[in-house]
């Protein structure tokens, strides 16, 4: 029995999850943090195209220099979703902030 069938025995859906587009976002909803506020979980679950993009492009990247194509799951595995929220810019990530002035400030004079 070669090695890839051997792996393929302990999880066999690990094909269906790196070769159908529901698998890899089934892959992507599981690598995603939990326990965030409603906000945060509504970035994430907005960031799968922009990631799978980020993917292919590194699959283009180690196809062309000639490495080994990492997984979808791999891939998954080296993205710090909590940085990317943080980095985002508020008009994304729905957090923007108030200015300090009330927007009626006129009605005073002020």
């Amino acid at each position: 029995m070669a090695q890839g069938d051997f792996f393929d025995t302990l999880n066999p859906f690990q094909k269906i999850l790196e070769e159908t587009d529901l698998g890899r976002q089934i892959a992507f909803q599981t690598a995603l943090p939990t326990g965030s506020p409603f906000g945060q979980q509504q970035f994430f679950q907005n960031l799968y195209k922009p990631v799978f993009s980020e993917y292919l492009g590194e699959v283009g990247r180690a196809g062309g220099q000639g490495q080994q194509v990492p997984s979808f799951q791999e891939f998954l595995g080296n993205i710090d979703f909590l940085e990317k929220y943080r980095q985002a810019p508020s008009y994304v990530t729905g957090t923007r902030t108030a200015p300090l002035a009330s927007k009626g400030r006129f009605l005073y004079g002020m």
